[in-house]
């Protein structure tokens, strides 16, 4: 099949080349064809027919390479995908793998277009020397194939924080904390009752899924101070005689990690211009969710709103000055989305 489509290319650049300076279309042809002992008369029969049918030919030639230019591609595709399946908001989501771990693209992404034609343009490139760029219709075939494939499965996919905890488990060893660290190797840390480690985003492991606007935390140690978490304490301006709300800030940062799928206060810094609450936010959504944008100005629409919440783990707005009906109910719904039509990967 490669060289099948190799040689359509071959033909068409070859083809067209001749055209274009002005040479007659088959006189290519003819002389390959006399160099190897083909009789006048065959070589007459053979160049009239194509030049009397060439838009035919040429026509057939583009329409079963850019067939075969599917069909390539998609086995390529299936090569690297895992697994195909709808996360928690129905959304496709393909599980290729990349190297050492896989990776949760959206199938309906940019990203994943831009995957699909940069797999067969440098599958294309290792066996030819004029590589074809796979067509946005072909691209688009291949994506409905995986959409239609993955719709017999669903699977929720977390943000930054899976917390498969159950107080009520009859073994509390099972239960199991993972962070993505949200790094190009896709490592996470898997967190138990006992220890934890780094693993990779794997088949046994398929969990999380990113989008744009999430920065990779740092690479964690485990050579640090026992008192490392009262020394951030000493960074954001909380009295250090007001045990209440030290112990208050304490327990809302644990509990971001540890109660990821239960409904939480929200956070809300009370005090005078330039007392420090913009940046004690900023130094929380560091630590559990770095961004590109640490706080973010309220949106003006409910659809905004959703985009905002759906898209970080953790989300901070500054200078808030007031909210509407619909928008607070939005805000209290236990963790429940509104689907955009357009979703914004």
């Amino acid at each position: 099949m490669r060289l099948r489509l190799i040689t359509y290319t071959r033909i068409i650049e070859l083809y067209q080349e001749f055209i274009q300076i002005g040479l007659r279309r088959c006189t290519f042809f003819a002389t390959r064809a006399g160099n190897k002992g083909i009789s006048k008369k065959h070589i007459a029969m053979l160049t009239d027919t194509l030049d009397n049918n060439y838009e035919e030919i040429l026509n057939f030639v583009f329409e079963n390479s850019e067939s075969e230019n599917g069909t390539n591609a998609l086995a390529l595709v299936n090569e690297k995908v895992v697994e195909l399946f709808l996360d928690e908001t129905k959304t496709p989501y393909a599980a290729i793998r990349q190297g050492d771990h896989l990776e949760t693209i959206p199938i309906e992404s940019k990203r994943f277009e831009d995957w699909v034609g940069s797999r067969y343009y440098h599958y294309q490139k290792d066996y030819d020397t004029a590589p074809s760029i796979l067509s946005r219709e072909e691209i688009n075939k291949i994506q409905s194939i995986l959409r239609y494939e993955a719709a017999s499965s669903v699977q929720t996919l977390y943000l930054r924080v899976a917390a498969l905890v159950d107080p009520e488990a009859s073994d509390l060893d099972e239960n199991k904390i993972y962070y993505d660290l949200c790094n190009p190797d896709w490592d996470i840390i898997k967190i138990t009752k006992h220890d934890w480690g780094i693993i990779k985003h794997d088949e046994n492991h398929i969990l999380f899924k990113r989008f744009t606007i999430m920065n990779p935390q740092v690479y964690p140690i485990r050579d640090y101070p026992p008192d490392i978490l009262q020394q951030f304490m000493k960074l954001i301006n909380v009295d250090d005689d007001d045990e209440d709300n030290q112990l208050l800030a304490i327990v809302y940062i644990i509990a971001l990690f540890l109660l990821a799928d239960l409904p939480k206060p929200m956070l809300n810094p009370n005090g005078p211009h330039g007392s420090g609450k913009s940046t004690y936010q900023e130094y929380v959504k560091l630590i559990v969710d770095p961004a590109a944008a640490l706080t973010t100005a309220f949106p003006n629409s409910l659809a905004e709103l959703v985009q905002v919440l759906s898209h970080s783990y953790v989300t901070f707005f500054d200078n808030v000055s007031g909210i509407s009906e619909v928008t607070s109910d939005q805000l209290c719904s236990n963790g429940k989305r509104i689907r955009q039509k357009e979703p914004v990967y």
